[in-house]
């Protein structure tokens, strides 16, 4: 990770045992990480980030999908950019399809401005097209 960046474990209320949070403190944003085992709901975990992702709908200028498949490390996934003043511009989600899945959202800590949040977004997006780059999934069991 970035060193101006840290990674925590979630401990708000009704956070999960695998759930953490990707801190980028300068920029007052995070990536809120979800975990989940795959135990034949892939269906259900897709369609939920899909439908957390088109939420912002009623702000955004567009939601585009964008593909990720790494068949070497079997990691696929969809990232949705999320155009406009919205609240989570980054919606995504990696998976092996049999055994993990984990959900991303990115978020601003401050009134969403496009504009003015647009120099950031772009340097942390890249943060977070290269860690889906090369994300590797790791059995913790």
């Amino acid at each position: 990770i970035p060193v101006y960046s840290e990674i925590k474990k979630d401990s708000s209320r009704g956070a999960e045992k695998y759930w953490s949070d990707w801190n980028f403190p300068k920029f007052k944003a995070t990536v809120y990480f979800s975990y989940k085992d795959i135990e034949n709901n892939l269906d259900e975990y897709e369609e939920d980030t899909r439908n957390l992702a088109y939420k912002h709908t009623i702000k955004a200028d567009e939601i585009n999908p964008v593909i990720w498949n790494n068949e070497e490390k079997k990691v696929y996934g969809i990232l949705y950019d999320i155009k406009g003043d919205v609240a989570s511009q980054i919606q995504f989600y990696l998976t092996d399809s049999t055994k993990h899945f984990l959900r991303g959202a990115f978020y601003f800590n401050c009134v969403p401005n496009k504009d003015s949040l647009a120099p950031s977004l772009k340097f942390l997006r890249e943060d977070i097209d290269k860690m889906i780059e090369t994300f590797e999934w790791k059995d913790l069991k």
